[in-house]
């Protein structure tokens, strides 16, 4: 079950699988061109459905306080889709957690290259 993540943007699909089968991964997926994203609403809902993590669009709002707060309370910060070496590069320097791309040899030679912790 370690190599299954669900992602959704709906959150009731989110907490039924966390429901049903707790040890499977789940990340509620979110858009900041839809809504304006209240952080605190945000954690509250995480944690009510007892999502592992939020993974975001890659985008501005995407920031190290947003990260930050979710690590907070215990929860992994992911970015889709990212596709250049520089969004990459500052993702990491942020703490995202993982990054989603449709370029996965490009972006994972250029920060092996980079020898990150």
């Amino acid at each position: 079950m370690n190599q299954i993540t669900v992602i959704s943007f709906y959150s009731e699909v989110i907490e039924t699988i966390k429901k049903s089968v707790p040890q499977i991964k789940c990340n509620l997926l979110i858009a900041f061109e839809r809504n304006k994203i209240d952080m605190a609403k945000l954690s509250n809902l995480v944690k009510k459905i007892k999502a592992d993590g939020v993974g975001a669009q890659n985008h501005q709002d995407l920031n190290r306080d947003l990260i930050k707060s979710l690590n907070k309370i215990n929860k992994s910060a992911h970015v889709w889709t990212v596709n250049s070496r520089k969004q990459a590069e500052l993702y990491l320097g942020k703490g995202i957690d993982s990054i989603t791309t449709n370029k996965p040899i490009y972006i994972r030679n250029h920060l092996e290259k980079l020898n990150l912790p």
